[in-house]
């Protein structure tokens, strides 16, 4: 029952998620619609070649590409700079035929939406970028498009992502794809393209009756994969660059030299760049700026005496990071509609770019005036925009009203009077209507300011669609926060609820295990595993979903019938777009929380004091809410502080972008009241313990801080780059003097090692407690944890050799032959603890030779003291195997290391309840911790009897109940190393090599799983481990005989035998479960409680802030991150609370 209340929990987590995510995360304006062709007289302004070679090179950076000199950085690197040499070359060589630029890739640099960008011409939003792994039919119109309606042949070569974008646009006899997120392999889609691209070229040497190919496009992908790899300033890089400009060295001889290519258009362009870490995803500078080579082998763009044809206005240029002089750039957007004007194809539907005028300025070979083909192609544009936008309900702005020409219509209308009719964009002229667009074509003043001015508005436009691309659904966003904060609600309640109706709220001691059971010839056992409320409170809950649903569907119905939908918004914001699911996961999420909120707070849900005593009556909400605040102490106040500053702080950017450091600082304050509360102890040794573990715990949470890496905006406040490791506390001269020392190979060497720790750690802690080391510990642990290191090892080691070569390919087949046997000696291991989860040891002592007759045998257990607390770890520590094996090399070091925190957390927390039950009752707590034997307890036996504890030994357990203060540093914990392996709340940190831990190539489900343990795995584990809380160092229960007949005069409140001992003892055998259950149910839910809060917290200041310059590099991220976080907790919760109901299980079958 445990478990259906927390996916109860999920599913009412994932709802709100969904409802908040629907309104704030839109996709983009995305219109149907497709551009006419152009007219025979158009296209003859306007189109230079008949034929194109499109090479897109992944994350070509523009330094990459540049001429050396004051335009890229100083002093020059050279496994980067000049390398790729031939773009340089030929545009210093051959001005009017070649040229080199920049192209600003709006974010996410992701290459599914940079392929999105660089065919439609529209924006990406955030949204699509968790479409990367894969990505469905673009639906829009694009050049792709427009080819294919034009009967032209397409061939490809390369990045397949582009077959599942456009399926059945390229001829088959001439496609070739190749998978995309094999990040090892630097060489195979290369080499395909390096050698079928000449080949194809060369199939037009023999004039045929019709060309075997019209536009052949590639995508190479070993530019970004050797960044990934290595990092731009590697010699891996050096090499993929240098046989990269021997393939455009090779590209540019063919068309030279062949008469048949003096009609093709070669462009190379980068989809994105990289930071100086190889990564991309964000909107660094680095990431955003894509370098672009365009080459023809005849003339084709503006010489010196040309470009007094182009406006200044039209020439940007921008400085690259750490330059002295700025260089020619432009919009990447910018790129569709010349590629394909110059082709002779519509500029597509939804396309915001301008075409870039260098490529339009030359003098043309017909009877009309210099410029025109620059005006003509730029009130094209700038018309097809203006459509788009009124189409789309957004050209009612005033500044693209003010910008918005009328004579660039005009013109346009008079060019394509199909596309755009003259009635819908011609104003009233001086003369005559064609007098007008007459002059405009042949002046040279009037052509210049044409294209100007829809230079002008194109790039108003593109301002205005980045600012309001994703349009906000305000009701959505609004019920999703409400649905947030009943969820919130509702884990608080039940924790709360759950914590009067136990036992352990009267008596001390949450306990897990055997459950008494009545005795004698009329015995009978009674074990519920809940309490009833909870039970039929669960149920409702289920059924109050489904008819929540029901509800919501017919509430859509009845607005939808009476028009109503479009009128909710929120203040300037469009109408919502609350569809049937919307209303249907609204209609769940309120009716399920309304449903556990009455079960929680209704009078008539008994406590464990009114069952214990029978005729008392149940407490009221008042007297409920009383007991509540009267338990607020200061102790109890500090976590809940912590977490409302954690929370408060998701409302600044500064705060969000520093969250690294900020969880470090809270998880060292936790301590804070346990130390102090242990410390005022009478007794040493509770104080020993509490400050070593202690100290165990901080040097654990400051050495997993080590691994952080920095967000890009760190860099400005520590003068590190961004995704630098070095800790911020460390001084640069400590850190270069241990960088300069160390030998590089030895870092790799203690990564690798440091997984081992984990075993070792654990043998220890049980053999504090003189539990049994299971043999998995010893053997399977270990084993699993060197594999998994192993396997990065490797791949970290051999990252130079190619996976074509033979060093690579062995490599290869040994690591994922590591990986496997890791993978299957974790799931061993974990089945293995399933069938025999216990760490105790039995053994007998028969009566001695000289023993009186009658006398029992002894039996011993070693272990006793922690039963249920040992396996728990165990269990831990077997959950870090996959964990290790997901996680790269650098970050192999921080699964010990997070061991040892929760360690070092239990045993404080254990000192720290000890201490508090000495100040509660000093005399009965100070005997019982001088009679208590910690880890061995004898017992006596017969034939004839069952087994019966020592005098010494209660029948039940003593130790506090779970208290918000022990449960909430778990959640931060999850977070720490989260951060503390090289992670951030960004798209660039996203570890996207460990979709190949289990397989050399992309493997639907395989490779999702391991990315998401590699970004999820922390919390998971740390939610899954908070259960050891409820049941560290509390010894099980061993069973209590009672006659069925005392049973049910105790329960019946009355008659011989009635006394208050017998009242309790029956009490006791009906609900021992019980109070397990419900003490490992709230440990469970209190990770969760803070994390919703988090995840509330951030999806609050997401959408206040929705208008904010940083939205969509900090806020959205930030809001994103936290719903991942607070759905892998429900997991590990669900997990987590297994693994406490199988160990109760066999302690119940062992000792009862």
């Amino acid at each position: 029952m445990n478990v259906s209340v927390l996916l109860w929990l999920l599913a009412l987590h994932g709802l709100s998620i969904y409802l908040f995510l629907s309104g704030f995360l839109l996709s983009r304006i995305a219109l149907p619609d497709v551009s006419p062709p152009l007219s025979d007289s158009t296209r003859s302004l306007v189109q230079t070649h008949k034929r194109a070679v499109i090479v897109v090179l992944d994350a070509l950076r523009y330094d990459f590409l540049a001429p050396l000199g004051d335009t890229i950085p100083s002093p020059h690197d050279p496994y980067y700079h000049g390398v790729l040499s031939t773009p340089a070359r030929t545009a210093a060589e051959h001005p009017d035929r070649s040229i080199v630029f920049s192209a600003h890739a709006d974010p996410p640099t992701t290459t599914l939406q940079r392929i999105k960008a660089l065919t439609t011409g529209s924006l990406p939003t955030f949204v699509d970028a968790g479409a990367n792994f894969g990505g469905e039919a673009i639906g829009e119109d694009s050049w792709v498009l427009q080819a294919e309606k034009a009967g032209k042949k397409l061939g490809f070569v390369g990045d397949n992502t582009w077959l599942a974008l456009f399926p059945g646009a390229f001829d088959p006899s001439l496609t070739w794809g190749y998978d995309s997120f094999d990040v090892e392999d630097l060489h195979t889609v290369d080499n395909a393209i390096f050698s079928r691209i000449p080949s194809l070229l060369n199939l037009t040497s023999t004039p045929s009756k019709s060309d075997p190919w019209d536009i052949l496009l590639a995508h190479g992908l070993g530019i970004d994969h050797a960044g990934h790899r290595f990092s731009p300033s590697h010699t891996g890089m050096q090499a993929k660059l240098s046989q990269t400009d021997t393939f455009l060295a090779t590209l540019v001889d063919l068309l030279d030299n062949d008469p048949m290519h003096k009609d093709t258009l070669l462009v190379v362009m980068g989809d994105h760049g990289m930071d100086e870490h190889g990564n991309h995803g964000g909107d660094a500078p680095l990431e955003t700026i894509a370098g672009t080579w365009m080459y023809s082998p005849t003339p084709f763009l503006a010489s010196s005496s040309d470009r007094e044809n182009v406006p200044a206005q039209m020439h940007e240029e921008t400085l690259f990071p750490g330059a002295l002089a700025p260089h020619r750039h432009t919009q990447q957007v910018d790129i569709v509609p010349s590629i394909s004007l110059l082709l002779g194809l519509p500029v597509p539907f939804g396309s915001l770019g301008a075409p870039i005028p260098e490529l339009f300025a030359l003098r043309p070979h017909t009877s009309v005036g210099a410029g025109s083909a620059l005006a003509v192609a730029s009130s094209l544009s700038a018309t097809q925009i203006h459509t788009f936008l009124d189409k789309a309900g957004m050209s009612g702005l005033d500044a693209l009203d003010e910008a918005w020409d009328p004579r660039v219509g005009g013109l346009a209308a008079h060019l394509a009077p199909e596309a755009f009719p003259r009635s819908a964009y011609t104003a009233p002229l001086s003369t005559s209507e064609e007098l007008d667009v007459s002059l405009a074509i042949g002046s040279r003043h009037i052509s210049r300011a044409l294209a100007r001015d829809a230079y002008a508005y194109s790039r108003e436009a593109l301002r205005a669609a980045r600012a309001r691309w994703a349009q906000f659904d305000g009701p959505l966003m609004v019920v999703g926060l409400v649905s947030a904060f009943l969820a919130v609600v509702v884990a608080g309640a039940l924790f709360w609820q759950l914590g009067l109706d136990s036992p352990a709220a009267s008596r001390p001691g949450p306990s897990i295990g055997a459950v008494p059971k009545a005795g004698g010839e009329d015995a009978e056992e009674t074990s519920p595993d809940t309490p009833t409320w909870l039970r039929k409170s669960v149920l409702r809950a289920w059924q109050a979903m489904g008819a929540g649903v029901v509800l919501g569907v017919q509430l859509w119905g009845a607005f939808k019938v009476l028009g109503r939908i479009d009128t909710f918004a929120l203040s300037g914001e469009s109408p919502t777009r609350m569809g049937v699911l919307h209303f249907a996961a609204l209609g769940a999420a309120w009716a399920s929380s309304a449903s556990m909120l009455a079960s929680c707070f209704s009078s008539s849900t008994a406590t464990g004091d009114a069952r214990i005593e029978g005729p008392k009556s149940s407490p009221t909400l008042l007297q409920k809410f009383t007991r509540f605040f009267s338990v607020f102490t200061f102790e109890a106040a500090i976590p809940v502080a912590l977490m409302i500053l954690h929370s408060l702080a998701l409302l600044s950017n500064s705060f969000v972008i520093h969250e690294s450091l900020l969880v470090p600082f809270l998880l060292i304050t936790a301590p804070l009241p346990f130390l102090m509360r242990t410390i005022s102890s009478a007794r040493r040794d509770l104080r020993r313990k509490a400050l070593f573990w202690a100290g165990v715990y901080a040097v654990c949470v400051r050495l997993i801080g080590t691994g952080r890496v920095w967000r890009e905006e760190q860099g400005v406040f520590f003068g590190l780059g961004p995704h630098s490791s070095v800790s911020p506390s460390d001084g640069p001269f400590i850190v270069e003097t241990l960088l300069s020392v160390i030998p590089n190979w030895l870092p790799r060497i203690l990564n690798a090692l440091a997984p081992l720790a984990t075993p070792v750690i654990l043998s220890y802690v049980l053999q504090t407690s003189r539990s049994r080391v299971p043999f998995i510990v010893r053997a399977a642990l270990p084993a699993s944890l060197a594999l998994a290191s192993l396997t990065w090892l490797i791949e970290d080691s051999t990252a130079g050799a190619g996976a074509d070569s033979a060093i690579g390919g062995v490599a290869r087949i040994v690591r994922t032959l590591c990986a496997w046997t890791s993978a299957v000696l974790g799931a061993g291991g974990i089945a293995a603890w399933a069938t025999q989860p216990l760490c105790i040891s039995v053994s007998r002592e028969a009566p001695t030779d000289g023993a009186k007759a009658g006398e029992k045998q002894t039996i011993t257990v070693l272990g006793f003291a922690n039963a249920s607390g040992a396996p728990v770890l165990v269990f831990q520590a077997l959950l870090l195997a996959p964990l290790a094996l997901c996680a790269l090399l650098p970050s192999q070091r921080v699964g010990p290391l997070l061991f040892g925190a929760l360690v070092g957390w239990f045993e404080l927390v254990d000192a720290a309840r000890d201490a508090r039950a000495l100040d509660a009752n000093p005399v009965g707590a100070a005997n019982a911790l001088a009679s208590a034997i910690p880890d061995t307890h004898s017992y006596t036996s017969s034939p004839s009897t069952q087994l019966q504890p020592p005098a010494s030994q209660s029948s039940t357990s003593s130790g506090p109940r779970i208290a918000l203060a022990e449960l909430f540093p778990l959640a931060l914990l999850g977070l720490h190393a989260f951060f503390g392996t090289a992670h951030q709340a960004t798209i660039a940190s996203i570890q996207w090599r460990a979709a190949f831990a289990l397989s050399a190539r992309v493997r639907p489900g395989i490779s999702h799983l391991c990315v998401a343990i590699n970004e999820l795995g922390p919390v998971f584990w740390a939610t899954a481990g908070a259960v050891g809380l409820a049941v560290w160092n509390v010894s099980p229960r061993i069973q209590v005989k009672v006659p069925r007949s005392a049973l049910n005069r105790a329960k019946s409140g009355g008659g011989e035998g009635a006394t208050r001992e017998g009242k309790d003892a029956a009490v006791e055998a009906e609900n021992g479960d019980h109070e397990e259950s419900t003490e490992v149910l709230r440990a469970a839910l209190g990770p969760l409680i803070y994390l919703s809060v988090l995840f509330l917290a951030g999806a609050v200041g997401a959408a206040v802030l929705r208008r904010h310059l940083m939205v969509w590099k900090i806020f959205a991220p930030r809001a994103v991150a936290g719903a991942l976080w607070l759905i892998a907790a429900d997991l590990g919760a669900v997990i987590g609370v297994w693994s406490a109901r199988r160990i109760g299980r066999e302690v119940k079958r062992v000792f009862g």
